[in-house]
């Protein structure tokens, strides 16, 4: 098993939280329940990484809001494997951080490093991970393709 998987396998069984964040149907049923189920926008990722503008639209048309504003090209900022992310704290530091980064930028740059949080290669799951995973997220699952009306097969795949 390689280190990654290792990491991940002991993550799930330590921090059954991390499944919590996952249980969609479980988060979404108590807004449906107060606001009513025509009162709940439910999107996908999948769909705003395939179609932005489309999903943008149908957000948009669902709040009222014309999003033909919002131009023609939408940022991609999410890179999580060998990107070296800044954060958000070190855009505008204050004044003690401003000096260390003019007069000791070695020391800057080690506090700033983020190259521990990039990935340098993807976590891969064992298919037995990806097993108890499904297993584990299946009501959640099925739940979500009856709320949403939403074949949600490849989630299982």
């Amino acid at each position: 098993m390689c280190m990654n998987a290792a990491r991940i396998e002991r993550a799930l069984s330590e921090w059954p939280l991390l499944f919590d964040a996952t249980r969609y149907a479980t988060q979404i049923s108590p807004f449906i329940q107060k606001f009513g189920r025509d009162q709940v926008y439910i999107g996908f990722f999948e769909d705003l990484t395939s179609c932005p503008r489309t999903e943008l639209a149908n957000i948009g048309a669902f709040l009222g809001v014309d999003t033909s504003v919002l131009g023609a090209g939408l940022p991609q900022a999410n890179q999580s494997i060998v990107a070296v992310k800044p954060h958000q704290r070190w855009g505008n530091p204050g004044l003690v951080l401003r000096t260390i980064k003019r007069h000791v930028p070695p020391l800057w740059r080690q506090i700033t490093d983020n190259s521990k949080r990039a990935f340098h290669e993807k976590p891969k799951l064992s298919i037995a991970q990806k097993d108890l995973i499904t297993h584990m997220l299946e009501l959640e699952i099925t739940a979500l393709e009856a709320i949403t009306g939403r074949d949600l097969s490849g989630w299982r795949a």
